[in-house]
Parts: structure tokens; sequence; C-alpha cells
């Protein structure tokens, strides 16, 4: 009768063992997810207007789970305000404070709206807007436009003439750009490993650090003789690296 009572009392376990684990089976895990999107400013600022491309800034978000490093941010465009398609993105970056939108049509206006994403795919719903109008075309022309403020200014002396150029670097007409486009500064590694000119990237473009005088890398600000190059004068290089930085 004792032995009777245990097996009983074994097999009503063994049913509620059962029982529970075909329960676990059913029932799916009770697994979180993150539900909430980043806490983000919007867009702020444009510039670096070009015929074809804009240059548009934000503060940073922040996230409950993903780091600052991996938020995304989905740029939309539009010609008329508060046309943006959010259903998908002219650019999209990830960790950074800036991007540009590239391919737009000179002479128009677009508005931008910039929105913050996590790792989960939350986005938020801001709808901050701001406007630039690209500017019409007139493309720089290295022979016409550049190279004569380089004859003006940085000839001077001798200094990057072809004779002992300065730093190597002769910017005489026929040499100066191949001196330029896409070579690195022999002097120093530069800041972020920069080339002299970055066709389309005037950011990663060491000789606009040069004419500005910042994060100089050891060599001297340019030109060394005379006074610093006009703001015009360092527009039109600048314009001339964004619009790919043609030999024409």
């Amino acid at each position: 009768m004792h032995r009777s009572v245990i097996s009983h009392s074994y097999a009503v376990v063994i049913i509620m063992l059962l029982a529970s684990c075909s329960d676990s089976a059913d029932t799916p895990a009770n697994t979180s997810s993150d539900a909430i999107a980043p806490t983000f400013s919007g867009a702020s600022s444009s510039s670096s207007v070009t015929s074809a491309s804009v240059n548009i800034s934000w503060m940073p978000g922040s996230d409950n789970t993903t780091p600052a490093n991996l938020i995304k941010y989905n740029i939309y465009s539009a010609m008329n305000s508060s046309g943006q398609n959010f259903t998908g993105p002219e650019v999209t970056v990830s960790g950074s404070t800036s991007a540009t939108v590239t391919g737009l049509s000179s002479a128009n206006i677009y508005y931008f709206v910039v929105r913050a994403e996590d790792e989960a795919g939350n986005e938020d719903t801001n709808n901050i807007e701001i406007s630039a109008t690209t500017s019409s075309v007139t493309v720089v022309s290295f022979a016409t436009d550049v190279q004569p403020i380089f004859n003006s200014n940085c000839l001077n002396g001798g200094c990057h003439d072809a004779t002992s150029p300065a730093g190597n670097l002769n910017l005489t007409a026929g040499a100066a750009y191949d001196e330029l486009v896409g070579t690195e500064l022999d002097a120093c590694t530069t800041p972020g490993n920069k080339r002299l000119v970055t066709a389309s990237d005037v950011n990663n473009s060491y000789l606009i650090n040069t004419l500005l005088g910042t994060e100089l890398c050891g060599s001297l600000a340019m030109p060394k003789a005379g006074l610093p190059l006009s703001d015009n004068d360092i527009q039109v290089i600048t314009n001339w690296i964004n619009e790919s930085a043609l030999n024409n």
C-alpha cells in the first residue's frame, strides 16, 4: 500500500512535468524588444551649396540602447515644403553630424528633413525642415579661374616655382594640376591622411587647410609671402574642388 502511494506520487509529478514542457513549447519565449526611437532635434543648417549639392548638418541624437556612433541619420529631400517621401532617404550616414546630398538640379530650392534611426529600426518622426537653393551652373575652370590665383600668390619669390619649389610643390601652369589632385603632402602625414586635393571633397583636401591656416601638420599657411588669399579666391578654389576638381 505504501509502495502504491509512492508510485502514484511519481506518476503525478511526471504528468505535471510533461504538461509544463508542453506549455513551454506552445508559448513563445518572452523576449523584450526596443520600440523607442532616438531622441533627435532634427536638421539645423545647410552649407557648401553648389549647383548640384548641399551639405546638411545637425546635432547628434541619443538612444536608449544604440550607441551614438551607430545611430543612423536619414536625409529626405523634396522640391516643395513638406513633400518628403519618408519611405526612402536620399542619403543615410551613421554616427555623423553632417552629410552632403548630391545629384540635385541647379538653381532650384530644396527642402530637407533629417531623421534618426536606431539599430532596431525605430526612426524618430520629427518634421523639422530646412531649405537651400542650389546655385546656377557656373563651372569653375582650373586654367582660367584657379591657376591665375596661384600665379599671383604662390610663385612670388620662387616659393612654388619650377626651379626649387617649397615642399616639392610646383604650382606653375602646366604642372600645378598634377601636383595637387590626388597627391599626398611630402613634408608630413596630413591629418586623417588627407590629400592635397581630393576631388569633390573639400573636407579632405589639405590645400584648403593651408589656405585657411587651420589644422596644419607642420607646414606653413599659404601663401608664405604676402597677404593671405581673399575670401573670394578661397571660395573659387573650394568651388573648383567641389565641382570634381576638373582639369579644365
